[in-house]
């Protein structure tokens, strides 16, 4: 894998030392002077902040790794500072019956799309078989990669609570996808001992008990159990080597902590946490963020610092309040019920949006509430990318008036898309800007007639709820002069207390504050859609699909079955004419304008169609398109196969009109309603026994008999998969009167009813074995590809010091390298290569990058070690003697040479001391320390000279008094 996460810490180095002199040249500006905790990473003109406390954090919700990568210029210039990705686990049933869904479903109607299988894992590494919408592990790292490139963090969600179902409500072992099974762990379908299984149901109390043992529908995990754990910290391990900066947990509130009762507390959240925090720490010399996902509440007489001590949390109703009353016209302002410093606050979530009440908002609803939340000081705040413009479901856009039926109205979003672009508008990229311009600033937030406000710094964020147009309001403090509204150029004035200037913006926002940022690119990268998901298996003659290239000036499409064109907008095309069961078609659609060319390749597969466990129904009708609705109503919620109307049945005999329809023979359904796609149906009816046929002319079932000859059916012992060593594999084949296989395409063999075959021998790592099975039962032919690929391990690093580590001296560092046979290390003026291992000796600040090469691909390793200097203008405060800080959440602040307002000082742990440090601006003689507690109140200020070369100042029990020693020895240390 190619590490380059320990560059994070130079380029920080690096930004800091270029704020400093940036600071140390502008005296002419208001804010002279910039403090650690406010260092911002310039160096590609972002302005982009590095704690992701402090950051917007875009939400790319269902886009793939692709997808985002294309998008990452966008999302730097429109000022997000870390990206949120969906989970990254195998997704329950994404190839469902043959068919892979590509849409996202539909906001208010459960259970439809694909997004919520991302929620249901069958695994707990990341996805790298293809059977996900997001892309490939490689894909994920070289997101990652250009993500570090512009200074973007990337959160990735995490779903430990619970793995995926069949039915759902269980609680129990028959209720576990066997998808687990199948890809991840046989032992957790027969096991209890992985799972909570008992009578409870998170619904039934707000106890703890049942919060944290009972099911959300899914089966949950035992997180109490070590294999589990082990699992999961596993899994965070490897998406930290892919390049991740922190994890979002889902649900998080319903994973036990050590502070619960003892009959059901768990270290899950220490240990697996710990674990990922001193990996991320070894990787890359930072800190990793991870917040929780904590709906309302956590229970009943439960602190939510039993959480807070571990991760930041969702203060979800402190956003949905405000959206509420901003889309009914409410001018209001934010209320949160979590200090700032552990919250994550957003204007909707993905859950507020597909399942509750947030969809009924208008974009500019949206806007206007996010113009608040964004700009809430010390909160980290989500922003969450559609996948509709509000246009598209609420009549004239108005809040509150949903269409009606948009079953039928509503063009479907598309898995792994970006298909709205209100995100990167120029509103919500000047709030983020003035959210990174003034971190650390405290907010001012209002109401002032029809408008809400955000003062922060010398600089405010408005939402007019009456438009665009002039206003005239109070400055609240605001310097007399000329500010620019980012978003619009126009110039606002500030004047005797009065701000006044010019709205343009239809949502009625406007960004006002000095050397504002430019307003992000209007042109987006090219989108492709294909109503058919990569990988579907097909019946027909030939496949039928819709493709798109959105914001394309040109596309082209090309099938390997000789189908060929150019359009524009989207199109629908035949493919796969002329194929035998078992090949291929493979569909390539390329997009072109300003921002590049884009292209996707589709693989599609015809088969014939298995009559395996199906039912039949016989079409007398004469009805176009045959579906089948389903249901259980035996169970709560109601458990059907797909949304009205239902599933497209297969015409299996044309001369009899009679369809089929594969159904889980586990789901138990009970009711079934035939229909000509929703038109005309048959009544309710209760549901036949697989294999039997319903006559549409004698309204009864009866048993099915195939037509001619049988298709013939094939097994494996093993599924094609990763394997660690060789092994034997049996085949069996039934219902064929003639059977072969091959292997890597040699001559097919002869067998009858099964073989066993040896795969892996000799294989190296990532190679791949694929056998073919091919049966034939007269007219019926039947072929299945099994492929086994030997697992490939990556080349692995260490060094015996952490890279980051600072020195006074010289530095003695043996780097060793696992799963490669060489590697070449170099210190910026010689490269040596070597084999195993290499003992080097740093005298000065170092960086060695070490270089793998394996199977064809080249890995990179980063390792950086700084030799300490002596510390320049900066002072440092030791607080430690001063309880106040403790008990009361104080911090230090400053200001120098009685300069008007206060600023945070960056907090520093240095020997058991906790020590404050603020950059002192050229020309000052004196500081003034203060002791500020959350309110924004100042106390126990005090004026001391400065000194030369006396930096670090260390405070009585009272902060005050004549009782300040100074050193500067420890000063050199602190200083680096």
């Amino acid at each position: 894998m190619k590490n380059q996460r320990n560059k994070r810490m130079y380029y920080s180095i690096c930004a800091i030392i270029l704020s400093v002199v940036m600071v140390l040249l502008d005296v002419g500006t208001v804010n002279k002077y910039v403090f650690a905790s406010t260092v911002t990473e310039r160096s590609n003109g972002y302005e982009l902040v590095d704690k992701i406390q402090d950051a917007s954090i875009l939400h790319c919700w269902n886009w793939s790794y692709k997808t985002i990568e294309e998008n990452m210029q966008l999302i730097a210039e429109s000022g997000y500072s870390a990206i949120q990705t969906s989970p990254a686990t195998q997704p329950k049933d994404y190839t469902y019956k043959g068919v892979v869904g590509t849409e996202v479903g539909i906001p208010g109607y459960g259970g439809t799309g694909n997004w919520w299988k991302l929620y249901q894992p069958v695994t707990q590494s990341v996805c790298d078989n293809g059977q996900t919408w997001l892309g490939t592990k490689e894909e994920l790292e070289s997101m990652c990669q250009t993500a570090e490139k512009y200074g973007i963090k990337v959160i990735v969600d995490i779903v430990a609570n619970h793995m995926g179902n069949i039915t759902g409500w269980k609680n129990s072992l028959s209720d576990v996808s066997p998808q687990i099974g199948e890809y991840w762990n046989s032992e957790m379908l027969t096991d209890a001992s992985y799972w909570h299984i008992n009578s409870y149901q998170v619904w039934m109390s707000d106890s703890r008990l049942h919060f944290t043992m009972g099911s959300l529908g899914m089966p949950d995990l035992n997180t109490a159990d070590k294999r589990v754990q082990a699992y999961i910290s596993n899994y965070l391990k490897e998406l930290i080597d892919c390049g991740a900066d922190g994890f979002r947990f889902d649900a998080a509130k319903h994973i036990e902590t050590p502070d619960d009762d003892p009959s059901f507390a768990s270290d899950f959240w220490p240990t697996v946490l710990g674990e990922a925090r001193s990996h991320y720490k070894a990787k890359t010399g930072g800190e990793l963020y991870v917040y929780g996902e904590i709906l309302n509440t956590v229970g009943d007489n439960f602190s939510i610092n039993s959480y807070t001590k571990y991760m930041s949390v969702t203060d979800n109703s402190a956003g949905n309040h405000l959206l509420e009353a901003f889309r009914n016209n409410n001018v209001n302002t934010l209320n949160m019920n979590y200090a700032p410093n552990v919250s994550v606050l957003w204007a909707e979530s993905h859950d507020t949006y597909m399942n509750e009440s947030s969809r009924y908002a208008s974009d500019k609803s949206i806007v206007r509430t996010w113009a608040m939340v964004a700009n809430k000081d010390n909160a980290a705040k989500l922003f969450f990318v559609r996948p509709y413009y509000s246009v598209n479901i609420l009549e004239g856009d108005v809040d509150g008036a949903m269409k009606g039926n948009l079953k039928t109205s509503l063009t479907p979003a598309t898995m792994g898309a970006c298909e709205t672009y209100t995100w990167a508008s120029k509103e919500v990229a000047a709030i983020n800007h003035f959210n990174n311009r003034m971190v650390d600033k405290q907010e001012n937030m209002g109401t002032e007639g029809n408008i809400a406000y955000c003062f922060r710094g010398d600089g405010v964020a408005l939402a007019n709820f009456s438009g665009s147009g002039q206003i005239s309001m109070s400055a609240h403090g605001m310097a007399n002069g000329t500010y620019t509204d980012e978003v619009s150029g126009n110039t606002f004035t500030v004047a005797n207390g009065v701000l006044s200037g010019r709205i343009n913006s239809e949502y009625g926002i406007a960004v006002v504050y000095k050397n504002v940022m430019p307003n992000p690119s209007s042109s987006y990268p090219v989108q492709i859609h294909a109503s058919i998901g990569n990988g579907t298996s097909f019946y027909g003659d030939s496949l039928s699909v819709t493709i798109e290239a959105l914001y394309a000036d040109s596309a082209t499409y090309s099938a390997s079955t000789g189908e060929y064109g150019s359009f524009t907008g989207s199109k629908t095309i035949d493919i796969g004419k002329g194929l035998s069961s078992g090949d291929t078609v493979t569909l390539t659609v390329t997009g072109t304008n300003a921002r590049g060319t884009v292209t996707q390749v589709y693989t599609y597969t015809k088969m014939e169609y298995d009559l395996e466990n199906c039912i039949f129904f016989k079409n007398t009708s004469g009805w176009s398109t045959v579906t089948a609705y389903v249901w259980n109503d035996k169970v709560s919620p109601v458990k059907n196969n797909a949304a009205w109307p239902g599933e497209e049945m297969f015409k299996c005999d044309s001369l009899n009109n009679i369809y089929a329809l594969k159904i889980n023979p586990d789901a138990g359904y009970t009711k079934i309603i035939f229909s000509n796609n929703g038109a005309s149906q048959t009544k309710d009816q209760t549901m036949g026994s697989i294999g039997y046929m319903y006559n549409m002319s004698t309204g009864t079932w009866e048993p099915y008999k195939e037509v001619g000859d049988k298709t013939p059916t094939i097994a494996a012992t093993k599924e094609s998969s990763v394997i660690t060593a060789a092994m034997d594999v049996t085949f069996s084949v039934t219902d064929a009167q003639s059977s072969t296989y091959s292997i890597n395409g040699g001559n097919p063999v002869s067998f009858q009813d099964s073989v066993t075959v040896r795969v892996g021998d000799n294989l190296a790592e990532g190679a791949m074995d694929t056998v073919v099975i091919n049966a034939q039962n007269g007219t019926k032919t039947k072929s299945s590809t099994y492929q086994y690929t030997m697992e490939y391990k990556e080349p692995v690093v260490t060094a015996s010091v952490s890279s980051g580590t600072t020195f006074t001296d010289s530095l003695d560092v043996t780097f060793t390298v696992t799963n490669a046979l060489t590697a070449t290390i170099s210190n910026g003026t010689t490269t040596t290569s070597f084999e195993n291992s290499l003992r080097v000796t740093a005298t000065d600040t170092t960086t060695y990058t070490i270089v793998v090469t394996k199977g064809g691909k080249t890995y990179t390793f980063t390792y950086t070690y700084t030799k300490l200097k002596e510390a320049q203008n900066s002072v440092y405060l030791n607080v430690s003697a001063c309880s106040w800080f403790g008990n009361d959440s104080a911090v230090a602040v400053v200001k120098f040479n009685n300069e008007s307002g206060y600023t945070k000082c960056e907090k520093l742990t240095y020997n058991n001391s906790v020590y404050y440090k603020a950059v002192v601006p050229e020309g000052a003689t004196s500081v003034t320390i203060g002791r500020m507690i959350p309110n924004g109140n100042i106390y126990n200020t005090l004026t001391i000279s400065l000194l030369s070369e006396k930096n670090v100042w260390t405070s009585n029990s009272s902060f005050n008094g004549g009782n300040w020693t100074y050193s500067s020895a420890i000063g050199t240390t602190l200083a680096n």
